[in-house]
């Protein structure tokens, strides 16, 4: 079923609706298309990349989800684990965000299930994890919902990133 165009809907069909420069001014509303959001700024590990085309291949339940995640993997910018920002959230991170404005929640980004303590993590293969990972610290994006319509997420901070937890501390002399 379509839904009516409307001032309050925005929709990938509407003059105007695609969003390919997210500006964090984006009027919530209701989109038909993730293509409308791109490009999404991201960085993704080599890891995270990987384990994201596997959430394709055994549990993508959403056509929205599959959809989400083929666009974030198109666009991400690739990055080695040793060479990635400390400000950038990836999995396993422990990240402060929060959407639409609401009060911040602190979760871990978990790639699987088993992984998960329901009140301390956030699955990668929701909505709302895919579009956090990858993002930098202090960076707004859009966030769609499983019913069609978009909000605004809010990266506020990266409070523990496992791959900057693993390198020498600056200063510090590496043995060969």
């Amino acid at each position: 079923m379509r839904r009516p165009q409307t001032d309050n809907h925005l929709t990938a069909t509407q003059p105007g609706s695609r969003v390919s420069a997210y500006t964090g001014r984006f009027a919530p509303g209701y989109l038909s298309d993730v293509d409308a959001l791109r490009p999404f700024e991201c960085w993704l590990t080599g890891r995270d990349h990987a384990l994201l085309e596997g959430h394709l291949l055994r549990s993508v339940d959403s056509l929205l989800l599959s959809r989400l995640i083929r666009a974030k993997l198109a666009d991400a910018r690739l990055v080695l684990s040793d060479d990635v920002e400390s400000d950038i959230a990836t999995g396993n991170s422990h990240i402060v965000y929060s959407v639409d404005g609401k009060p911040d929640e602190s979760r871990v980004l978990v790639h699987w299930d088993h992984e998960a303590m329901v009140e301390y993590s956030l699955p990668v293969n929701t909505l709302l994890g895919v579009t956090l990972l990858g993002m930098k610290a202090g960076q707004r994006a859009p966030l769609m919902r499983a019913d069609g319509t978009v909000g605004e997420v809010f990266l506020r901070q990266i409070a523990f990133q496992p791959e900057a937890a693993r390198r020498p501390a600056s200063g510090t002399v590496m043995a060969r």
